[in-house]
């Protein structure tokens, strides 16, 4: 999932945000019901729910820029030593969750809310689970420099499959619903 719809899923469990979208809403109950139901018949399915559970918590907006950045590492090494895959790997773990808070604070204020949630609305998990996602998914693509062998990528692939696997179930406990 990608960093945007985390924070979409976020911002639709705040309680600010239910109560807003209450008072602003025109519909009547059985057009929601009925939107609600097509919805649902469009995207329930075995294949997108195996998917979907594979991918959810993985910062696709993170990884893409990894990636490019993955792929920039030699034309940026030869301007600044410093600048090495474990850096760059560390880097956008710190990333990650600054992005998902800034994109959910950006989001917050599009909807005039306080951009800083009330601790209780917090996306807590969400941030955590982004984070792990993107630390094991990070290194699994090829050339990023942390393992010097093709043993280790394929095993850092194999932790990654188990990793969302585990995230996903886990969820379930931590996942504030509806």
């Amino acid at each position: 999932m990608s960093i945007n719809a985390m924070t979409n899923e976020s911002l639709r469990l705040s309680g600010q945000f239910r109560e807003a979208a209450e008072e602003t809403t025109t519909a009547t109950e059985d057009q929601l019901k009925k939107r609600g139901a097509i919805e649902k018949a469009a995207q329930d399915n075995n294949v997108t729910s195996y998917l979907e559970a594979l991918v959810k918590y993985i910062p696709t907006e993170s990884i893409t820029l990894y990636i490019a950045t993955v792929a920039a590492t030699p034309a940026i090494q030869s301007e600044w030593l410093w600048f090495t895959e474990g850096s760059l790997y560390w880097i956008f773990v710190v990333l990650t969750p600054v992005l998902l808070l800034l994109l959910y604070m950006g989001k917050r204020r599009t909807v005039n809310l306080s951009a800083w949630p009330p601790l209780n609305e917090f996306p807590w998990w969400n941030t955590i689970a982004a984070t792990i996602a993107f630390a094991i998914w990070a290194t699994a693509i090829p050339g990023n420099g942390l393992f010097e062998s093709d043993t280790g990528g394929v095993l850092a692939g194999l932790l990654a499959l188990f990793v969302s696997t585990v995230l996903n179930i886990l969820s379930a406990i931590f996942q504030k619903s509806t």
